[in-house]
Formats: C-alpha cells, sequence, structure tokens
C-alpha cells in the first residue's frame, strides 16, 4: 500500500510494508521538525537498502533522525551514521550525542559518531528518533 502523508504533516511518500508504521499524532505534535519538509539533510548510512536523514524544525529547537527500509528484504542491521551533523541554534550548534526512539522512548548515546540499528520491515519499514546534542 502506498500512503502520501499531507506535506504539512510529514512531506513524503510513505510506502508501507504490510502492517507498516502508524504514526501517533502527538509524536508529530511534540516534534516540530515532523511538520514541515525544511532543514532535511541526509545521513549515511552503510546499507543501500536503507536511507537515513535527519530533520530539524524551522526554530532549529527540535531535530529528528529517519532511518527508512527502502525494500522488503530483511530485517536489515546498518551503521547510522551522525558523524559532524550539527544541530540547534545557529548561535549555539552542536553535534548530536544521544537519540531517543519516538514510539518506544528507548534512548540510545551515540559511540563513533553514529550507532548501529536494525529494522524488521515486517513490523515497522521505519524508525523514528529524536536527536539531542
Amino acid at each position: 500500500m502506498v500512503v502520501t502523508v499531507p506535506s504539512g504533516d510529514v512531506g513524503v511518500l510513505w510506502k508501507r510494508f504490510g502492517g507498516g508504521t502508524v504514526l501517533d499524532p502527538r509524536i508529530r505534535r511534540d516534534n516540530a521538525a515532523l511538520l514541515q519538509t525544511n532543514n532535511l539533510r541526509f545521513a549515511q548510512i552503510d546499507d543501500n537498502e536503507v536511507i537515513g536523514f535527519i530533520k530539524e524544525s524551522v526554530t532549529r529547537d527540535n531535530a529528528v533522525a529517519v532511518a527508512v527500509a527502502l525494500t522488503k528484504a530483511g530485517p536489515r542491521e546498518f551503521w547510522f551514521h551522525f558523524g559532524d551533523i550539527e544541530i540547534g541554534p545557529s548561535t549555539s550548534r552542536r553535534r548530536i550525542k544521544s537519540i531517543e526512539n519516538l514510539v518506544t522512548g528507548e534512548r540510545h548515546v551515540l559511540e563513533w559518531g553514529g550507532i548501529r540499528l536494525r529494522i524488521d520491515q515486517q513490523q515497522d519499514p521505519a524508525l523514528l528518533f529524536r536527536c539531542f546534542a
């Protein structure tokens, strides 16, 4: 099934596999970066079947990292490389130090500039994280 998410919400063409991602409206409301399509930067991923990006809100006080599996083949384990990507207001931008899964609430501290993640497309083809500097 292909679902077009309104551009005011996420602004992407979302391809769902089976049960797919159902994004709680509170997650969108609490993360302004998901409410617009500006300030998007692609991140390096060590798997050609996964795409990753970081989005910041217009005011740059909220940032999210998203990883999306591009195929049904999987599950997939990959390295999400945050590297020198910085977030925050223009006067105090800093590198991302930790992330929080927006669905489960699980927190991860980044090591070596990134994190190893796992997507099981049969459960959910996307991972969404709030970023902290």
